[in-house]
């Protein structure tokens, strides 16, 4: 259940647009080559700068790492091997919250 609420939560960061589609579904779940549908270069060209891609790649990570430890932001930060104020500031920076 744990793995499905996170396929769904990186849908709806990665999906482009206001709804996420059976193609967005295939491509998350696709190969991850360079010009295939939802590879690297479908990645880049959504996001206009590097920044842009930086923070949702971050995004999309701390919310699965987040998700793996049930969002016991100790337990998280200790596998990431970071400080929990980091963490929480990252949390903070990117408005992940539990859902």
């Amino acid at each position: 259940m744990r793995e499905l609420k996170n396929t769904i939560e990186r849908l709806e960061i990665l999906a482009p647009g206001d709804s996420i589609s059976a193609a967005d579904v295939e491509a998350l779940s696709g190969p991850r080559t360079t010009g295939a549908p939802g590879g690297t270069a479908d990645l880049i060209e959504r996001h206009s700068s590097f920044t842009d891609y930086r923070d949702a790649a971050e995004k999309a990570f701390l919310l699965a790492k987040l998700g793996e430890h049930d969002w016991n932001v100790s337990e998280t930060a200790r596998q990431l091997g970071m400080q929990r104020s980091h963490l929480y500031k990252k949390i903070e920076k990117h408005g992940l919250a539990r859902e």
